[in-house]
């Protein structure tokens, strides 16, 4: 209800009824925002469903198969299968180490990766572990693989302690790639506006 001036005092009216088409309008858009808060809702929940449990098959100090997904342990980057490190003088596949360090903390049992993201070669990001033991951790702290994005305070540690490639010296991971010709990783670890985005909106 309203009131206007008219000749000295007020009188009083009702706006008139809204028309066909304007409640269609208001119609059209409150679907509008649930079918989109829907999505929302659906689109948040896949973010945290891609979940694999089983004994995986090493490929490196950093990346598995498990599930028939390929995997890459988020937040970390160990030395390439190939590639070499360098010890008291001598060279050693420090490759090779990387992933019988990892093969070593699973021996066999049970692993569960958990993660949304994927890189652009299509394999989960994800944290692995077995029980409480995070594995991504667990490489970066036993020094064979690099903090990447994750887990400074545990790469200080391996430093600190000469443990892993940090008895010796080498090739940052990121650069030997890089020096070989070998695919890099996504840059950003520990994702980024883009990659939440990308992910949101996967159709499948």
């Amino acid at each position: 209800m309203t009131e206007r001036w008219t000749y000295g005092r007020f009188r009083r009216y009702r706006s008139p009824p809204a028309s066909r088409w304007a409640r269609l309008v208001d119609f059209a858009v409150a679907l509008t925002i649930l079918a989109v808060a829907v999505f929302f809702v659906l689109r948040l929940h896949k973010l945290d469903v891609e979940k694999v449990v089983g004994v995986p098959i090493l490929i490196d100090g950093d990346s598995l198969r498990l599930g028939g997904e390929r995997i890459r342990l988020k937040g970390i980057d160990a030395p390439e299968y190939a590639q070499t490190c360098t010890k008291a003088g001598m060279i050693y596949p420090c490759g090779h180490f990387a992933r019988q360090a990892l093969a070593s903390m699973i021996a066999g049992r049970e692993v569960a990766c958990k993660g949304w993201e994927r890189d652009r070669y299509g394999r989960v990001i994800a944290i692995c572990r077995i029980d409480e033991t995070n594995l991504n951790r667990q490489m970066v702290e036993e020094g064979w693989a690099v903090a990447y994005g994750k887990y400074r305070d545990s790469e200080r540690k391996a430093r600190k302690g000469k443990r892993g490639i940090w008895a010796g010296t080498f090739e940052a991971p990121r650069k030997w790639r890089r020096d070989h010709g070998v695919p890099e990783n996504d840059t950003n670890p520990e994702g980024s506006a883009w990659t939440w985005l990308r992910e949101f909106f996967r159709l499948k």
